[in-house]
């Protein structure tokens, strides 16, 4: 008679601590990035035929309809600004900036502006515009 031995066979368990810790990484990476995209202000910037694309790293200024401004995504008041634009501007070495107003904002406002930033030492602006949407032919 042939006896046969049976293996016993050991139960299966998964270890699931590696993709645990994965999960975890890639939580911690995707609430990081969600809230660096989100910083600075929403502004509807005004149409311009001339718009052109400018990659540079300036000083950017940003006005909203409400009147809230950003530098550089930092909050900043009105009376602040003088002092906010002068450190950065030490800081860069150069004396240019970008404004982006919203649309809706008051024209006065966005004298003041310009006269708190000439008073840092800005000398050149440019002002963010979008390029107008082209309208479809009516063919």
């Amino acid at each position: 008679m042939i006896q046969m031995n049976a293996k016993k066979r050991e139960s299966f368990r998964l270890d699931i601590t590696p993709l645990i810790n994965i999960v975890f990484l890639l939580l911690i990476f995707f609430m990081l990035t969600s809230s660096a995209v989100n910083q600075g202000l929403d502004v509807d910037l005004p149409d311009a035929e001339t718009a052109e694309r400018i990659n540079t790293q300036e000083i950017a200024l940003s006005i909203g309809k409400d009147g809230e401004m950003m530098l550089d995504n930092n909050k900043v008041t009105l009376e602040e600004l003088p002092a906010k634009i002068k450190a950065l501007l030490d800081e860069s070495g150069h004396d240019r900036m970008i404004i982006q107003g919203d649309r809706n904002i008051q024209f006065d406002l966005f004298g003041q502006v310009l006269d708190k930033a000439r008073e840092a030492g800005a000398v050149v602006f440019l002002i963010a515009t979008d390029q107008p949407e082209a309208e479809g032919d009516a063919t």
